[in-house]
């Protein structure tokens, strides 16, 4: 079985979805892949100018990255507030991101990704936005091999470990241009950060609630309490 399948059949231990559910869910995925297709289509094509000829693979590939990272967050914060199955969007995620990776290996070059190279050879920002990338495909297939046996507390900490690699491989090449409107293509945000910007909301939210979420526990009220005067 390929590794999209298995992550959508195992990445969970939850209940399946019941067909309502999973359709409701499958939709929202296959709309945030709309979404992100059509902003970078506005926004490089439109705005920036980038050639249609780069349609397929460049700029489909832009949107399949920050889609997958959307699905992640999506996952992660399902599991955090303890709500239904998060097969589907993990599912998704799992195949939009081995797309991203598989098209990735045939446009990577310095033509299309000026800020990877320098003097002839990838540089820091390539290297560690590659070493990033190469790490969460990593956790990606150890969760479609093994996520079945976890308890929740690794689960999650595996999932963070994963939304944060992925976060970093995204937003560190174009890091700087978060912070030049002024440049910005039709006045758009980079995709980039509307990519991340779920991540970092998430780990504020988890952070806020670190108590409760990352002990793999429940909290409950003491049983033996005294009630008040």
């Amino acid at each position: 079985m390929n590794a999209p399948a298995r992550i959508a059949l195992e990445i969970d231990a939850a209940p399946a979805l019941t067909g309502a559910a999973s359709a409701r869910d499958h939709a929202l995925a296959a709309a945030l892949l709309g979404a992100a297709l059509s902003y970078a289509t506005v926004r490089y094509n439109l705005f920036k100018g980038v050639p249609w000829s780069d349609w397929p693979g460049y700029i489909v590939n832009k949107a399949l990255a920050v889609a997958g990272l959307w699905l992640l967050a999506w996952s992660a914060g399902r599991k955090l507030a303890g709500r239904r199955s998060t097969r589907v969007p993990m599912g998704w995620a799992g195949c939009l991101i081995l797309s991203h990776v598989v098209v990735s290996l045939g446009l990577f070059g310095y033509v299309l990704f000026p800020k990877y190279f320098a003097d002839g050879k990838v540089n820091l920002v390539g290297g560690v936005s590659l070493l990033a990338g190469a790490l969460a495909v990593t956790l990606l297939k150890l969760g479609a091999r093994s996520a079945s046996a976890w308890p929740r507390r690794i689960w999650l900490r595996i999932l963070a470990a994963l939304l944060g690699l992925s976060a970093l491989h995204t937003a560190f090449p174009g890091l700087a241009g978060w912070f030049v409107p002024r440049e910005w293509p039709g006045s758009l945000p980079p995709l980039t950060l509307l990519a991340c910007a779920p991540a970092a909301a998430l780990a504020a939210w988890a952070s806020a609630n670190r108590a409760r979420h990352w002990s793999g526990k429940k909290a409950h009220p003491r049983r033996n309490a005294k009630p008040s005067a």
